[in-house]
């Protein structure tokens, strides 16, 4: 009778059988892929490897077209500035985060390329603003206190780009994150000399359609006065 190989196909896997852990090293060697953006000659601390497909869904070359998840390493582009095609192709058509209703067609990809540049950017700049706030005002200068309760406005709060924990934001700035002047006295400042956010408007910044800017505004200055009106009478009790 003949001794049966070892290294044959086993029925189970479909896979040869691995007769030392020289091997599994090897394979996993093999199967271990570098980043060839995140790297330490990038100035980063550390080079980044994945195994299989790459799960970095925030980075513009993943997409969930090719073997390895990364453009950079399966496909051999022309430039590194993808066109409206090859983002349809490689990060929307099997994109499972959109619905067959909701995906984008070819010829609209470039205004959601706008959208998404615009939508990043507004959120840059909410950093800064109320980094601008933080440096300019105190919680003195204008005595807004906010306990929860207000519907409009806690909706609000717990909205992106409020409920950012990386924010700098507290309650007491709303009356000056809301108020035009202080936007306008920010464009105009050191701050925003690496943003240049002039061609954006104060309820972009802040994730808001101007009707609902124009709502939630009103509920603070109501607020406001509502504050100012009993520590008026606090002073004369």
């Amino acid at each position: 009778m003949r001794r049966r190989n070892k290294s044959l196909v086993t029925k189970s896997t479909g896979l040869k059988k691995v007769t030392s852990d020289f091997d599994i090293a090897e394979r996993i060697k093999s199967s271990v892929n570098n980043c060839p953006l995140v790297t330490k000659d990038a100035d980063y601390s550390f080079d980044y490897r994945f195994i299989g497909r790459c799960l970095m869904s925030s980075c513009q070359y993943n997409n969930h077209e090719t073997k390895n998840g990364c453009m950079m390493l399966d496909v051999k582009l022309p430039s590194k500035d993808l066109t409206d095609a090859e983002i349809f192709y490689y990060k929307i058509r099997k994109n499972p985060d959109f619905s067959e209703s909701e995906k984008p067609k070819p010829r609209t990809v470039n205004l959601l390329r706008k959208k998404y540049a615009s939508s990043i950017k507004s959120n840059i700049v909410f950093f800064y603003f109320v980094e601008y706030v933080l440096d300019n005002y105190t919680p003195e200068d204008s005595e807004f206190v906010y306990v929860r309760g207000i519907k409009l406005l806690d909706i609000v709060l717990n909205s992106f780009p409020f409920n950012q924990t990386e924010v700098p934001f507290s309650e007491w700035q709303l009356p000056f994150l809301f108020d035009d002047s202080v936007y306008k006295k920010f464009c105009s400042s050191d701050s925003n000399m690496l943003i240049n956010s002039a061609d954006i408007n104060l309820n972009s910044v802040l994730g808001l359609t101007p009707v609902k800017f124009h709502k939630v505004h009103k509920v603070i200055k109501s607020l406001l006065d509502a504050n100012e009106a009993h520590n008026i009478i606090q002073n004369f009790t």
